[in-house]
């Protein structure tokens, strides 16, 4: 049935207009469902094949198609410039200053690590971290702030399009605290996470620039992207070049015979045989919709020092009952709304996110920068549905940073004669 879905996307993929982010996005599944055929047989699960494909069909339509109109942005507009730049000033500062926090913490990883797989998975990080003696408050904050460094997305574009370079810069700069985030602990997919969002952004706001300046970010991108595919191969041949690479019972079609260039594909595309077996055990018992919860649980919870409860650890037990040996494995984002919301509940949550796209849509090919930064939270979901669900990270977003962002930034700046604009 993965041929289903396949053919779909490339189905939906022309009949999307073109230069449509929606187009992006199918054409990202596509890349992930042909490394699946490519790598293995589909063996083993025959029975309920048509549904599982039914459903992700409907997760793939609900996160992606209210994206087809987002394209040809030439403008973004601003209410008020003062702010505006106060508010990047502060979020730059914040991202660079975390950077700097984990770059430090990043740098005694790379340093003094040899074994990556006994560090990630055997020994674990937090005792190496707490080993070094240094000051571990702002990698704490980091585990819980670095989304906005995507935020800071949008002002590369915003500020290339007003030519003020310096803050364009430095907003880019803020924007590779994911990055340097991951680096602290040899994540893979902190980096794939960061040029997806920065190839999307170039689709849709590409418009916003000269030609000379798009040419030039273009260059940025593909150096920044070439830079990422490096440290993405180096890891991944780290751990498996000298293994064999564990595809748990999934039957393998060896057209390759290196484990990194396997386990390369395999972290691209594990997301759909994965899934197709947590929906084979689906029994409509979910986590209760404790995973679109637990960022905000875990915020609220560190930021009130302990005060406002977390239940992480009952938390933790019933999603190693019910995802058992795939708790830590990339399902996709449609298994993890199956389980944690289960399908009606699930159903209602992709219609709410739907309504949310499309009411930040741009108006007449011009979008507000405030609109942005709405957006730029809301498409990781799409971007990063191969993967797992960060509905719980842009829910908190949304809760805790952007709606009060928002009434902040959307104040018009007084007029010369103290009449309000």
């Amino acid at each position: 049935m993965v041929f289903v879905v396949l053919l779909f996307c490339v189905f939906m993929l022309f009949k999307i207009p073109k230069g449509s982010v929606a187009r992006l996005l199918f054409f990202f599944f596509i890349l992930s469902l042909s490394g699946y055929v490519f790598l293995f047989k589909s063996g083993g699960i025959q029975t309920i094949d048509i549904l599982h494909a039914i459903w992700i069909i409907i997760t793939i339509s609900a996160i992606v198609l209210p994206w087809k109109n987002f394209r040809q942005i030439k403008e973004i507009t601003c209410n008020n410039k003062e702010r505006t730049d106060r508010f990047a000033t502060i979020l730059i500062v914040t991202c660079v200053l975390l950077g700097i926090s984990c770059g430090i913490l990043a740098y005694y990883v790379l340093t003094r690590i040899s074994d990556i797989n006994m560090f990630k998975y055997v020994d674990g990080p937090s005792d190496f971290y707490y080993s070094l003696g240094i000051d571990m408050h702002g990698f704490i904050l980091t585990t819980l702030l670095y989304p906005l460094g995507y935020l800071l997305v949008p002002f590369v574009f915003y500020y290339f399009s007003q030519r003020r370079y310096a803050r364009a810069f430095w907003s880019f700069v803020g924007s590779l605290l994911p990055v340097v985030y991951g680096m602290t602990y040899y994540s893979r997919s902190h980096m794939t996470h960061f040029i997806m969002i920065y190839i999307a952004a170039f689709f849709m706001l590409r418009k916003v620039l000269p030609k000379i300046q798009s040419k030039r970010v273009k260059n940025v991108i593909l150096a920044v992207g070439i830079g990422v595919s490096v440290g993405f191969f180096y890891i991944s041949s780290e751990r498996f070049e000298e293994h064999d690479y564990n595809t748990q019972n999934r039957i393998i079609t060896y057209n390759t015979s290196s484990s990194t260039a396997i386990s390369m594909i395999d972290y691209l595309s594990q997301w759909w045989p994965n899934s197709q077996e947590m929906f084979r055990r689906f029994d409509g018992t979910t986590m209760n919709n404790s995973i679109i919860f637990q960022a905000v649980a875990n915020f609220t919870n560190t930021i009130s020092f302990g005060i406002i409860p977390n239940d992480s650890k009952g938390r933790l037990e019933r999603r190693t009952m019910l995802f058992k040996e795939y708790k830590g494995s990339f399902i996709g984002v449609g298994a993890y709304t199956l389980y944690d919301q289960g399908p009606f509940l699930g159903l209602l949550l992709y219609a709410v996110y739907g309504w949310f796209v499309r009411k930040f849509k741009p108006r007449q090919r011009t979008i507000s920068i405030i609109s942005l930064l709405v957006v730029f939270a809301l498409i990781q979901i799409p971007l990063f549905a191969i993967f797992y669900s960060t509905f719980d990270v842009v829910l908190l977003m949304l809760l805790l940073l952007l709606i009060p962002i928002m009434l902040f930034l959307k104040t018009n700046p007084p007029s010369p004669h103290g009449i309000k604009a």
